[in-house]
């Protein structure tokens, strides 16, 4: 998430912003998009891309 409700995020940890945007995910109902899932685990993220 790079700005919510009118206030920039970019100087904010990328986690930080990661969370912002799943709650906002959860609080609004989004349905309509999908969150990719993230790790920093390049064996879990090898494993995603197989299945």
């Amino acid at each position: 998430m790079l700005q919510l409700d009118g206030q920039e995020l970019l100087h904010r940890p990328y986690a930080e912003r990661r969370a912002l945007l799943e709650n906002l995910f959860v609080e609004r109902g989004l349905t309509a998009w999908t969150l990719v899932p993230m790790t920093t685990d390049l064996a879990k993220a090898r494993e995603w891309l197989q299945s």
